[in-house]
């Protein structure tokens, strides 16, 4: 189908019901008190007279007789109050398409019908019998049912829009049956929704050698658990070619470089930052303005400026201007207020092409790339966000020639920008090269594992190469490389794949995507996040769009937990209706119930009333379809040899409140990027033509931290609870909060005293707490401090148990804890090779 909009011919029939509300039973009390008697047994013959009794009852109780027309659709069978008639259009405008009619319903066969029929005329019989709404259903009797004559069709307006990615759907216009078209339009033949197999393009980022060196070891050392001498074998290939291969590696190296997770304030204290470290000249990137928080922008500007009042260059690159061209005009008037405003120094402009990228770059080479539009929401926002803050100069020049060449600087800003990027040219790069020291330490290693003491070598080698990842390899992720990087990621992933989006579209996470994660994520058991949705959890839709969004993302999701490797994974939900004496049974099902055969139903323990999710099957011999499989059983998913791997969220299809947009791989690999990755495909009829930009670094501690950092203000169903990552995260942040470089190493009492102040100003971080590690360690103190520890073998951070200790403590003794220190390195092994 296409066109601008089409007129729906619905059919319905009318039905003359006449309902019978009995307000008053005599009886009633005397029943419920016999039933509440826990002598009486409820099938007693005494309960059962009574009850007949009641029923027989109503003939001489206050009744009220109810006759009005019901209106059935004769599209998918749902019963209509009569004003949906009064609705229909008269007024054609576009062309019509007729629906076929399903059978009319049977008046013999209506018995179990009496509840639908009522309830378009709930309100009615409410107010007519005194009775509340959500009790009247109890009174009802049905009296008398007819069918009209003839069958009816009534029109209704449903037009096709687009998003901003151009996609495009139906949605209800005018006329009847609102309700009916938003949840069944896109099913019906011909109104399909496209959901393309996306064919990526293929291209690889290969790891940092000291990355793919440490996947190589975990690798071995998991596949030859039982064979130690090919683990050595790895180990002592590994250190004799590690320092070659990095060496002739080119890529480049961060100097610097910190996650940042957290809100829309912590964002702007973050670009405050950046902005700060300015002495002439700061570019910012945004995507929107809000001119209901102009004057907020222009206090944070004020107190970023104070002192230097440095060159402030704006560009907005309004990636919606093809369906909203107004917004361009508010934000050039959005710009000229903040540009009157005498207290700093502004100049700006709208992109000369649209941009979603947000990026704050200072003439001394800081850098801020984030998820976060900062100029068009409230600092009180609880939508949580990414992002990273960088010194480098290398990547600071490279991010500001790509706003250059991809047309995201405002023409009256080019000879501002060409300046800044001359002058970030004048600082002289400091060339770093690995320390003598790691030659040492590899000597080191070589000789533990001589003397037999692997398990020491082992774990300096591990050391030794999170330690060379602290000035990671980087590169940038323009426009079309997002979704051939993230084919690469899922190409790559063994234990952990975590994917965060500010949308869940099928055409983001198409087929092709979810057959690919699940055959992947099958092979080892892995973990599967997917973070999406920057609305609350329980939210409602708050427009047509919104509202396909989060069904999409709830099929995605199903599709995904009901994985079984040939992607015939729609599970459907039901009732065991019977057990038949022969051992099978059936699912209530429509059209038809479902088969079960009797080896399912004596290994589940199947019985009438159980609730199912299953996977069904039809045999061409077969009259009934049949379960091929089940996915829950009364609320429990099942074991399943298919299902081999855990996905976050567990069960909620609900968003986020989270506007993230990253990726993470096996906690080595962290990727932050303005792109909303699980929302379009790969062209740019699908995605837009707005620019869109990312920066991937192989660094597994700031992985780890983010991922940490991020599950502890996520909802629950988005993480394991066994998982202390959040939590060693949060020790993580506050050692960043007081040291200046990775390898200072503060006192750990410090650390832990400023993390529980923390947790103590904050009601959420105080009873998640008390309830995920005070109650689980019994208030233990040492026990806590231990699990905290712990994350010294993950690399989030390292403790010693004193400043001249030269090993790593995953486990303190009590009398350690007050000497013992805290960095979040051990070593730094890069110099400058001058």
């Amino acid at each position: 189908m296409s066109g601008a909009s089409i007129i729906l011919e619905i059919p319905i029939e009318i039905l003359h019901t006449v309902f019978r509300v009995e307000i008053d039973d005599p009886l009633k009390p005397l029943l419920d008190v016999m039933k509440s008697n826990k002598k009486t047994e409820s099938n007693s013959q005494s309960v059962h007279l009574l009850d007949a009794l009641s029923r027989t009852s109503s003939s001489i109780s206050k009744t009220n007789l109810i006759s009005r027309p019901v209106i059935r659709d004769l599209w998918k069978g749902k019963y209509w109050n009569v004003r949906e008639k009064h609705l229909s259009l008269d007024d054609i405008s576009g062309s019509i398409h007729q629906l076929n009619p399903i059978q009319r319903l049977e008046i013999k066969k209506s018995q179990g019908k009496v509840k639908d029929l009522a309830r378009p005329l709930l309100g009615l019989m409410a107010r007519e019998s005194g009775i509340h709404r959500d009790k009247v259903l109890r009174h009802v009797r049905l009296e008398s049912l007819e069918s009209g004559s003839q069958v009816l069709f009534l029109r209704t307006k449903i037009s096709q829009t687009e998003d901003r990615t151009g996609r495009k759907f139906w949605v209800y216009e005018e006329g009847p049956f609102k309700q009916l078209i938003g949840d069944y339009i896109d099913k019906e033949p011909g109104f399909e929704m496209d959901e393309p197999e996306v064919i990526e393009t293929e291209k690889e980022w290969p790891y940092s050698p000291e990355i793919e060196a440490l996947h190589e070891f975990k690798k071995a050392a998991s596949t030859f658990a039982d064979k130690p001498e090919a683990v050595q074998k790895k180990t002592l290939e590994i250190l004799d070619t590690i320092l070659d291969q990095i060496e002739q590696d080119e890529r480049p190296r961060l100097d610097w470089v910190k996650p940042v997770v957290g809100f829309r304030q912590d964002m702007w204290d973050t670009a405050q930052e950046v902005i700060r470290s300015a002495k002439k000249q700061v570019f910012i990137l945004t995507s929107f303005s809000n001119p209901r928080f102009s004057d907020d922008v222009a206090e944070l500007l004020i107190e970023a400026s104070e002192g230097v009042q440095p060159d402030i260059l704006l560009s907005f690159g309004e990636p919606d201007r093809g369906r909203s061209p107004e917004d361009i005009q508010n934000t050039e008037q959005y710009i000229a207020r903040l540009a009157e405003d005498k207290r700093f120094k502004l100049k700006g402009g709208v992109s000369p092409k649209s941009s979603h990228t947000k990026l704050v770059i200072s003439d001394t080479g800081n850098v801020f790339i984030c998820s976060c539009n900062l100029f068009s929401g409230s600092l009180e926002s609880g939508i949580l966000e990414s992002g990273l803050l960088i010194k480098d100069i290398h990547c600071a020049k490279s991010m500001l020639e790509v706003s250059n060449d991809e047309g995201w600087v405002p023409t009256e800003l080019v000879k501002d920008t060409d300046k800044m990027y001359a002058d970030l040219g004048k600082i002289k790069l400091t060339k770093f090269s690995l320390m003598n020291k790691v030659k040492k330490q590899i000597e080191e290693i070589k000789s533990d594992i001589k003397s037999g003491q692997n398990w020491y070598a082992y774990t300096k080698l591990e050391r030794m190469l999170r330690d060379i990842a602290e000035r990671p390899i980087w590169s940038l992720i323009r426009n079309l490389e997002h979704r051939p990087f993230m084919a690469d990621c899922i190409e790559r992933f063994d234990k952990r794949i975590v994917m965060a989006s500010d949308g869940l579209r099928s055409n983001g996470l198409d087929k092709a995507t979810i057959l690919k994660i699940g055959q992947r994520a099958s092979k080892s058991g892995a973990s599967v996040h997917i973070w999406w949705g920057r609305h609350a959890p329980g939210s409602k839709p708050f427009d047509e769009v919104d509202k396909r969004g989060r069904k999409e993302a709830k099929n995605q999701l199903a599709k995904l937990r009901n994985f079984d490797g040939s992607m015939n994974n729609d599970a459907k939900k039901g009732h065991i209706q019977h057990i038949h004496e022969k051992g099978f049974g059936f699912i209530q099902a429509k059209p038809v119930n479902v088969f079960v055969p009797n080896t399912m139903v004596e290994r589940f323990q199947l019985k009438p009333g159980n609730k199912v999710e299953f996977i069904e099957e039809i045999k061409p011999d077969k009259k009934n379809p049949s379960v091929q499989k089940f996915t829950k059983i009364r609320g429990e998913s099942v074991s399943d040899s298919m299902l081999k791997f855990r996905l976050y969220p567990i069960e909620s299809n609900e968003p986020m409140e989270t506007h993230a947009k990253l990726f993470i791989v096996d906690d080595a690999r962290l990727m932050i990027t303005s792109d909303n990755t699980l929302s379009f495909g790969d062209t740019e009829a699908e995605r837009g033509d707005a620019g869109e930009l990312g920066i991937v670094i192989d660094h597994p501690r700031l992985a780890l931290q983010t991922r940490g950092s991020m599950e502890m203000w996520l909802p629950n169903e988005a993480k394991n609870p066994s998982d202390l990552s959040r939590w060693w995260s949060l020790l993580g942040e506050e050692v960043y909060l007081h040291t200046t470089k990775p390898s200072e190493q503060i006192s750990l009492i410090r650390a832990l005293d400023s993390m529980i102040e923390r947790i103590e100003s904050n009601e959420f971080l105080r009873i998640s707490w008390e309830q995920e590690v005070e109650e689980i360690s019994n208030r233990d103190e040492l026990e806590i401090i231990n699990k905290l520890a712990l994350a010294a073998r993950f690399g989030t951070y390292c403790i010693a148990k004193n400043e001249q200790s030269e090993g790593i403590k995953s486990k303190l003794r009590p009398e350690q804890v007050e000497k013992s220190v805290i960095s979040l390195c051990r070593n730094n092994l890069w110099e400058d090779s001058k």
